[in-house]
């Protein structure tokens, strides 16, 4: 304990959280505060860091990366890596791919013969809906509480494109209980 310490910090928690001159009466030159948020933080980052970076000593990993380069020169993927050489080393595909995208030993996507020649993908822009804002959740949530414990929300559930029937679904929110009703899709009759 430095000196100058109060005597507070040394019966348990060990720390200021407690005391009543914490804040502005306190004239200890050493104070120590407990943050639950940093320490959560701080103990999220240590396992983080304790899972990063490659769990082999340095002279495993660079046997392991000289036959993993050799086996990419001669054109293999590294799912056909990690199959060859499943007795040498154990390393799943993903591992590889990993190792070789962060730059490990040398390695770089350029040595992957197909990776090379894939584009990004392009992704789709979400498809608006065919309602309005005022048809929206936030517009349901904006109701008054009376209106919308009055509400009923009705959905359809349709399985596969062969099916020849489909289930609607109906919530009544006033007393809390959902129908189902089972609907053909040709005729529009209830079964």
């Amino acid at each position: 304990m430095p000196e100058g310490a109060c005597a507070r910090l040394r019966g348990w928690p060990h720390v200021c959280n407690g005391c009543n001159k914490r804040r502005y009466h306190c004239s200890m030159p050493f104070r120590c505060e407990y943050s639950a948020a940093r320490a959560q933080l701080l103990a999220d980052g240590e396992l983080s860091a304790a899972r990063r970076g490659v769990d082999r000593t340095e002279e495993e990993f660079e046997s392991i990366a000289a036959k993993i380069r050799a086996d990419l020169a001669r054109g293999l993927s590294p799912a056909q890596i990690a199959d060859a050489r499943s007795s040498e080393f154990r390393a799943a595909p993903s591992t590889i791919y990993r190792w070789i995208e962060r730059g490990y030993a040398g390695m770089s996507n350029m040595d992957l013969r197909r990776k090379v020649g894939y584009r990004p993908r392009r992704r789709a822009a979400p498809a608006p809906t065919p309602h309005g804002p005022e048809r929206s959740f936030s517009a349901f949530s904006a109701l008054p509480e009376g209106e919308r414990e009055a509400a009923c929300e009705m959905d359809t559930v349709i399985g596969r494109a062969a099916d020849r029937q489909c289930v609607l679904t109906l919530y009544l929110r006033c007393c809390r209980a959902q129908l189902c009703p089972i609907l053909s899709l040709g005729s529009g009759e209830t079964t």
